[in-house]
């Protein structure tokens, strides 16, 4: 069984029975793992724990179990500080950052919320690549370490003579920003297949189109808070539309940029960020 797994089984019998381990002991560490105690001993610092007959509180406990997982995944004795670059595994990363907080009452001790974090299984987003002798397309998504849950939804609409590109990131501080998200490119791909395709030859129309388009999602977004009495949901929105391999329009709502790329790799970015950053 590897640490997250034996964290897993513990937690599980710490939720069963209602109280955690009150004993180094009876938190059981395999025999692999006599290293992991030892480290633990010495980072902790703590007359508590090197008496590993007497109680522990459950801020501690978590506290231990931090230190073991962070042992065993990164091979190092934890010193404090806590990297992307020495976790790099989502889960893992939010686990260790909250029970492994230097204030002992930061420290998360339910249970359930911490099985909940190392049960969890991020959604990484990839899409197929579209490549023709104009372009290529390719599309991939990420949750990254700072959440759990990756927001994002892309949208690849392939047409005649046109390809339709839609990214929206759900507001990571609000409710169902994952919702949103789907909401906003469900919505703008649909009205480009039905609606646009046809009427794709005259550039005012497009631009018009378009903008339009992001406050029609913005309607269906507000009907969907309205219908399931949610507080508060958002997500920007970006959309890039080819047409005849030639002409790029674009039309976004947020800080989800686009970027033109030349022949000689060049990168240029071409929408300004609607953010509190970008005003200052």
């Amino acid at each position: 069984m590897d640490s997250i797994e034996y964290i897993k089984e513990y937690l599980k019998k710490w939720i069963e029975t209602g109280t955690p381990a009150k004993s180094f002991r009876d938190i059981n560490f395999n025999s692999r793992t006599n290293i992991s105690i030892k480290i633990i001993k010495l980072s902790i610092n703590n007359r508590v724990i090197d008496e590993v007959d007497k109680s522990i509180e459950a801020d501690t406990i978590v506290y231990i179990l931090g230190l073991y997982l962070y042992h065993n995944i990164t091979h190092f004795k934890y010193i404090g500080e806590l990297t992307h670059r020495s976790v790099k595994e989502p889960r893992v990363y939010q686990f260790l950052n909250m029970v492994l907080q230097e204030d002992r009452t930061k420290r998360e001790t339910n249970p359930q919320r911490l099985l909940s974090v190392l049960d969890f299984e991020p959604r990484d987003i990839i899409e197929d690549t579209i490549e023709n002798e104009f372009y290529r397309v390719e599309a991939f998504s990420t949750v990254g370490l700072s959440r759990l849950q990756n927001q994002d939804y892309l949208g690849i609409l392939e047409l005649d003579n046109s390809v339709a590109l839609v990214v929206a990131d759900g507001v990571g501080g609000a409710k169902s920003g994952e919702v949103a998200s789907k909401i906003a490119v469900d919505f703008v791909i649909e009205q480009i297949n039905t609606k646009l395709s046809k009427n794709k030859t005259n550039h005012k129309y497009i631009l018009n189109f378009l903008q339009n388009s992001i406050y029609g999602a913005n309607q269906k977004i507000l009907e969907y808070i309205t219908q399931n009495s949610i507080d508060m949901m958002g997500t920007t929105l970006s959309i890039a539309y080819i047409v005849d391999n030639i002409y790029l329009y674009t039309a976004h709502i947020g800080d989800s940029r686009i970027y033109q790329m030349d022949g000689d790799f060049n990168i240029k970015q071409i929408t300004p960020d609607h953010s509190m950053r970008e005003v200052l």
